[in-house]
């Protein structure tokens, strides 16, 4: 059905039934109306049957073919159910009226009641509720932050995943830390310029004196030229004049040195080299190779011979050493001289967030959950070590709690008097207000202290503006929390959020009656509030059944949203000493 020209009306609930009049009771039909029976599915126009349905109405075509119906599977029948693959054949008759009745012939199945036992009882796909269960989180290095002053960051956002789907969806985090590079080990030798590289040194270790602290040590390379060049084997294909330039790879100092060849036999073997410049700063860590500028020859072995000593050209911290209140004088070790080394305290590092999955204990986190650990990159490396990781953080898991699920009134135990049952922690619904299902926090328990629950609807087709009439959000609920007259206790209330394109956050919304009491002080703020404390459904005794409706046309932005969708969200205060019942929902209705 196009946005464009039909407007759709849908029913929705925590839990759909379909199941056909028992003992062949007669049920007005409702409609007709447009239906859609699935997403992809053919409009056609079909009549309303109350049914069994808690939130959702059931449906049926009329035809002569096999009555198509909602296709729903949320009702599982442990033994074969025609109601299951969608046909259900049905007698229709006219009463004196001229009313069109629905009178089951029991040619399909004979289903009287749920006091079988021998069913199950779902969620429907697209209702999901929180806290999530399982920790989710992502680990994001951002380039020229605006948070950072536009240097590198890294950032760890988490929280639960309420949907299920595995990720770290956005209105899923709970917190998010972004690390900007700072400052680090203020008392420890965190850097070495080499001022002056001296003369004379083989390669020795560095230390270091004065400055207050210790524990640091050091290394260094000198820098050397190429002191001889002998001839192995000549190769072939070499011309007379031939230079070849001496390289030693990346980050090697060293630069400068050449050869030339001298002199070649009839097939281009080299039988006459000259070191031509012996170059500088070659070090014993970097391997030398000859680059051959001409354009011809192969496979000549020359064997190249450093100079025993030269200046300092790369000095490297082995361990920082710590303590140091004022710089020290690093000290080179072996016979050069004239070498200055200068220190510095502390510096400006990167962070770094690596996770360990699933790694958590059992001591710090019962459910388990994940190690995430975050330290400064000091060595520059990318990775990080053990003496860079600066804390650890758990992600746990929260206990596999059903915060929210379906369920049939009476097999809640307690003490029945009327459409109430009477439980010790508090008085819940004795059936529901249309068909067999409601749904409700916990239900048979109270909803523990410290409780920040919500049941989320699907995402709802927002229709087009000139279809939004009577646009409404409607439904019956009962509820039963911790509070006084004056409110400041437990509560419970509305939120929407709507998508233009991309989701936008999670707003309150006001029935049109508004609300009756106000959460506590210590409870969550939402956006769009008003001011003080907020508004929420909660009375000092239950509420019994009540009906709700809320005019979305009032909603700004409405008019440009494509979808909408709503959650339940309930509190309980962390210090709550009467823990009560909880909140519990039916006929649910978008239209």
């Amino acid at each position: 059905m196009s946005r464009t020209n039909a407007r759709r009306a849908i029913l929705l609930t925590a839990l759909m039934l379909f199941v056909p009049i028992a003992q062949a009771d007669l049920s007005e039909w409702r409609g007709p109306d447009a239906v859609r029976p699935s997403d992809g599915g053919s409009d056609f126009t079909a009549l309303r049957i109350p049914t069994n349905a808690t939130v959702l109405d059931s449906w049926m075509e009329i035809s002569n073919e096999e009555v198509a119906q909602s296709s729903e599977n949320l009702l599982s029948w442990y033994q074969d159910s025609p109601h299951n693959n969608g046909a259900f054949l049905s007698g229709i008759t006219v009463n004196s009226d001229g009313q069109m009745l629905l009178e089951d012939d029991f040619t399909v199945s004979q289903i009287e009641d749920f006091d079988g036992g021998n069913y199950t009882i779902e969620m429907p796909n697209g209702y999901y509720h929180s806290p999530g269960i399982l920790a989710v989180y992502s680990i994001q290095y951002i380039s020229s932050s605006p948070s950072c002053n536009n240097q590198d960051s890294a950032k760890l956002s988490h929280g639960h995943d309420i949907d299920g789907d595995g990720n770290l969806d956005s209105d899923e985090i709970e917190s998010s830390d972004e690390y900007c590079p700072s400052t680090g080990l203020p008392d420890s030798i965190t850097s070495l310029n080499i001022s002056n590289p001296g003369s004379g040194y083989g390669n020795g270790n560095l230390s270091a004196t004065g400055g207050g602290g210790s524990g640091f040590t050091g290394t260094y390379l000198s820098g050397r030229g190429i002191g001889s060049a002998t001839l192995i084997s000549g190769g072939s294909g070499y011309q007379s004049g031939t230079v070849f330039n001496v390289e030693c790879g990346r980050d090697c100092p060293g630069t400068g040195a050449n050869l030339t060849v001298t002199s070649v036999d009839s097939s281009g073997a080299i039988t006459g080299i000259s070191l031509t410049s012996h170059g500088f700063n070659y070090t014993t860590e970097h391997t030398l190779s000859l680059a051959n500028t001409g354009a011809t020859g192969r496979q000549v072995d020359i064997a190249l011979t450093l100079n025993s000593t030269g200046p300092i050209v790369i000095a490297t911290i082995e361990t920082l050493g710590s303590g140091y209140t004022s710089t020290p004088t690093i000290v080179p070790s072996g016979t050069g001289s004239g070498a200055v080394i200068t220190p510095g305290l502390g510096g400006f590092f990167n962070w770094l967030i690596e996770d360990r999955p699933d790694t958590a204990d059992s001591a710090t986190c019962g459910e388990g959950g994940h190690m995430i650990d975050i330290g400064q990159d000091l060595n520059n490396d990318g990775a990080l070590s053990p003496t860079e990781i600066q804390q650890t953080t758990p992600l746990c898991h929260n206990p596999d709690i059903e915060y929210w699920s379906s369920v049939l009134p009476e097999t809640m135990n307690g003490t029945v008097y009327l459409d109430e049952r009477t439980l010790p922690h508090g008085v819940v619904p004795a059936s529901a207000v249309e068909g067999k299902v409601i749904a409700g926090t916990m239900p048979g328990n109270p909803v523990p202290a410290g409780v920040d629950t919500s049941l989320y609807l699907p995402p709802l087709d927002v229709p087009v503006s000139d279809l939004q009439v009577g646009y409404t959000l409607s439904f019956d609920h009962w509820y039963h929390v911790d509070t006084t007259s004056a409110g400041d206790g437990d509560g419970a209330w509305l939120e929407y959020r709507m998508m233009n394109g991309t989701w936008g956050p999670w707003s309150y919304i006001e029935p049109s009656g508004g609300y009756p009491s106000t959460l506590s002080s210590d409870g969550p703020s939402v956006p769009g509030q008003p001011t003080g404390n907020l508004p929420v459904f909660a009375s000092p005794t239950h509420s019994g059944w009540t009906s709700e409706n809320i005019d979305l046309t009032t909603l700004s932005g409405i008019d440009e949203a494509d979808k909408i969708q709503f959650r339940f969200r309930l509190w309980t205060h962390p210090s709550s000493q009467n823990l009560r019942p909880g909140w519990f929902l039916d006929n649910i209705s978008y239209q």
